[in-house]
């Protein structure tokens, strides 16, 4: 959540995966309740490729009312990447970023503990 957020009641998540008639290409969208607010985020995911403008900003138009944008790369993200992903209004989440959360909850499951390791 943004900071601003942080003390709000998030209720009725859902994630949709490639979600191409009503998001375009989109790789994931997160819908949630916000104090019973509806709200959208979208996630470009990259494992190893890179991204550029034109495909995030589509995405940002073709979804101009989301709650949030953010680049998902676990791989590294040069200088360049993340210029560009900050000019087109994204914030980005790392692979440090995914561990220091799921630390947070590795007891739940084994797959967990092993991603993490």
């Amino acid at each position: 959540l943004k900071q601003k957020d942080k003390n709000k009641l998030v209720s009725e998540i859902k994630v949709l995966r490639q979600d191409k008639k009503q998001h375009g290409r989109s790789d994931i969208i997160l819908k949630f309740k916000l104090d019973n607010i509806e709200k959208n985020v979208l996630f470009e995911n990259k494992t190893w490729t890179t991204t550029n403008f034109d495909q995030l900003d589509g995405y940002k138009k073709d979804n101009p009312d989301f709650y949030q944008y953010l680049y998902l790369k676990l791989a590294y993200i040069n200088h360049s990447e993340k210029k560009l992903t900050k000019e087109c209004g994204y914030d980005i989440i790392t692979s440090y970023d995914i561990s220091l959360t799921l630390k947070k909850i590795s007891h739940i499951h084994l797959f967990v503990e092993h991603y993490l390791e």
